[in-house]
């Protein structure tokens, strides 16, 4: 079969993933599901660019390591964004499908969590969200595990130093990991917690 945009993207596939649980369906419910399958390609980017921004601090690739965090930061401005687009659900609007959701939450987002992990922020207290045994936790641990960004600036500290005669230095690096947990915070409970994180 000759490779297509279709076939290449998996676009059969894709649009077959939003699945509405409520009776009707309920027209916003497909806005909230698109939203949160969203969030969590964007959490799979970020994980992707994570790791290879770590990768290049502890091996002194320095020009590719700053250009990998602008990368990171442009993707987090979109995810904020995103929240604008949720936020024209009313929530009268979210309640009426609210119910058929049950205890799903989202702070069950294992890549969220691995995304707070990789930005330094770990707390074993998460992986209690998912149960022992599942993928999601498994996958949590498995990053648990992992040095985070912060790690990686400090293996690289003279490598990093290189940044102070090109566009960031590695105080200001430091401080844009800590705002960037700081935004992915913000993201996942202006984001997630209207939809499913208030429950969670």
């Amino acid at each position: 079969m000759e490779l297509t945009y279709s076939t290449y993207l998996r676009i059969p596939e894709l649009l077959a993933l939003q699945v509405p649980e409520s009776d009707g369906p309920e027209h916003d419910e497909m806005l909230f599901i698109v939203i949160h399958q969203v969030y969590e390609l964007w959490f799979k980017q970020q994980l992707h660019e994570g790791d290879y921004l770590a990768q290049c601090l502890v091996e002194g690739h320095v020009q590719e390591a700053c250009a990998t965090l602008k990368r990171m930061l442009t993707i987090l401005k979109t995810m904020v964004q995103q929240v604008d687009v949720l936020e024209t659900m009313t929530p009268v609007s979210f309640l009426s499908f609210r119910s058929f959701l049950s205890n799903s939450s989202g702070f069950q987002s294992a890549q969220f969590r691995e995304f707070e992990f990789l930005l330094g922020n770990k707390n074993p207290r998460v992986l209690a969200h998912n149960p022992a045994g599942s993928s999601e936790h498994a996958a949590i641990a498995a990053r648990w595990e992992k040095p985070t960004l912060w790690d990686a600036f400090g293996i690289g500290e003279n490598v990093v130093s290189i940044f102070a005669v090109g566009p960031i230095t590695a105080s200001t690096a430091r401080h844009v990991l800590a705002g960037a947990t700081a935004t992915a915070l913000v993201v996942h409970d202006d984001g997630l917690s209207p939809g499913f994180g208030e429950l969670g």
